[in-house]
């Protein structure tokens, strides 16, 4: 099963802001001024080119669920997350929230990915295209946030939660 991953609104504005801030300091190069402004410009300006492009790799463009394997698409390489401990997926609007914080990650630019934090649910891996509109899938050890398109992808997901195991006498 597949599904799409398209950013929010919050993503979308972030990643529009920060390309064309870039144009802006590249503005003073491309016109030929060579004073020294412009070649800390430059810098910025390649420095913010690779903090881009860094987010544009790791960037979430879809989900696949294949072989008990949750694959997290993007241009750079595929993330297998096997589904085999899977304990649970939360809607993470549907949980008392708390307050989040990113703690190492991307916040907004081409999506959300990296480490983040919350109070109530406690250290996660973000692989997703919203903000807050996203699911948490509890492995134990690991949470995941992921922001599948389809809900269908989710019910599809829910098959392979680990029910436990009954007792034994």
């Amino acid at each position: 099963m597949h599904s799409t991953a398209t950013l929010d609104k919050t993503a979308k504005i972030v990643t529009v802001f920060v390309l064309l801030l870039m144009v802006v300091i590249l503005y003073p190069i491309l016109k030929g001024n060579k004073e020294i402004a412009s070649i800390i410009s430059g810098f910025f300006d390649l420095l913010l080119f690779f903090v881009i492009a860094f987010c544009y790799l790791y960037s979430t463009k879809g989900y696949n669920i294949y072989n008990g394997n949750l694959i997290v698409e993007r241009p750079i390489g595929k993330k297998n997350l096997p589904l085999e401990n899977l304990l649970g997926i939360y809607d993470y609007k549907k949980i008392e929230k708390g307050f989040t914080i990113r703690t190492f990650g991307n916040g907004g630019i081409f999506g959300y990915f990296g480490y983040f934090n919350n109070d109530k649910i406690g250290r996660f891996k973000m692989y997703s295209t919203k903000g807050k509109n996203f699911y948490i899938l509890d492995f134990g050890k690991e949470k995941i946030g992921i922001s599948p398109d389809q809900p269908e992808f989710i019910e599809a997901l829910k098959g392979y939660v680990s029910k436990p195991d009954a007792p034994q006498s």
